[in-house]
């Protein structure tokens, strides 16, 4: 059977399904799959005996014309017999609706919004956790007759290595210890301040350990800045590998620390330890990192009130102050780090 998963959106929620993926097809080789995504993400499928089909949402595939074009495009190369909808979004919806004039099935992702709903005006936010996100997708395979045997605490990590040029720039920098630091995030209640960072930093450093940093191209200044703050052995890896490079080196680190962000669930496909901190989001909410949820920090349950506020993260906060992460002190991560060192 040839099987055909679209699924879009931010990174980290791609990062999510990847593993899923992997296993399916580990699992089941004898159907051919192929994912629908955006542009970047291909260069992860190769390695994962996945086809890629890239959609230009913004050029040649925008508006309903091109999500036509895109259908027409895909089914002419692939011939799909099933369609899973992975993300179920307005666009998603359209593009399994044109596969469906063509006699492609297919099965959508499950999302309960009255529970997220529920989930964050809940005062014990741990006790009405959500199903994770890994578990609505297998759950739509299962739909249609195909288990996958996916177990979120132990799986597979990802199948990347270090090609030639990248495993000898790693040999040449590394150190006794080398810890991953991602202080990124797309929105302010998930961002942890700079200073403390910082801080994390000095409270690590050790004449044995070094420091990795990764992000975004746009933030390399602003990483080597945090770095010199410091004062510690760095190498800044942002905006020089591609993610399929990226997740490789990230398998050789010792430890990894991070938001609830993409480079969280990287690490954690890469087989890694990673701590990861939280603060306007909740683990609960089914976006918790692959066998690293007992590496997790955050504010006691019950702290603040309003805290989780959001499921997917905001630049907004109702209190005015971003509490949540301005009040998580730096010992709490820097004893998890060195506990996992």
């Amino acid at each position: 059977m040839r099987i055909l998963v679209q699924r879009f959106s931010a990174l980290g929620d791609i990062m999510i399904l990847l593993p899923i993926l992997q296993q399916l097809k580990a699992e089941h080789p004898e159907h051919e799959i192929a994912l629908l995504s955006r542009p970047f993400i291909g260069t992860l499928c190769q390695d994962l005996g996945l086809q890629f089909y890239g959609a230009q949402l913004q050029k040649e595939h925008k508006g309903l014309i091109g999500l036509k074009r895109l259908v027409k495009e895909v089914n002419r190369d692939f011939k799909p017999d099933l369609l899973i909808d992975a993300h179920s979004v307005l666009r998603t919806k359209i593009i399994s609706k044109f596969f469906a004039l063509k006699g492609v099935p297919s099965e959508s992702l499950h999302k309960d919004r009255q529970a997220r709903k529920a989930f964050l005006e809940s005062s014990t936010p741990s006790q009405a956790a959500l199903t994770p996100v890994s578990q609505l997708h297998l759950e739509t395979f299962a739909r249609q007759k195909i288990e996958i045997s996916f177990d979120r605490a132990k799986i597979k990590s990802a199948p990347y290595t270090l090609n030639g040029e990248h495993e000898e720039w790693w040999t040449s920098r590394k150190a006794e210890i080398n810890i991953g630091i991602a202080p990124g995030a797309r929105h302010k209640s998930k961002e942890w301040p700079r200073e403390k960072f910082i801080a994390l930093m000095k409270d690590l450093e050790r004449p044995e350990r070094k420091f990795f940093l990764f992000g975004g191209p746009d933030e390399v200044e602003v990483l080597t800045e945090l770095a010199k703050a410091a004062a510690v052995s760095f190498e800044i890896v942002a905006g020089k590998l591609k993610l399929d490079q990226e997740i490789a080196l990230m398998k050789h680190l010792d430890v990894f620390v991070s938001h609830d962000s993409s480079n969280m669930h990287m690490a954690a496909w890469s087989g890694r330890p990673v701590v990861s901190i939280w603060g306007g989001t909740h683990p609960g909410a089914g976006f918790a990192p692959y066998a690293n949820e007992n590496n997790i920090v955050s504010l006691p349950e019950g702290t603040l009130d309003c805290q989780p506020c959001s499921i997917f993260g905001t630049s907004t906060c109702k209190r005015g102050d971003f509490a949540c992460m301005q009040d998580l002190a730096v010992n709490r991560v820097a004893t998890k780090v060195n506990s996992l060192l």
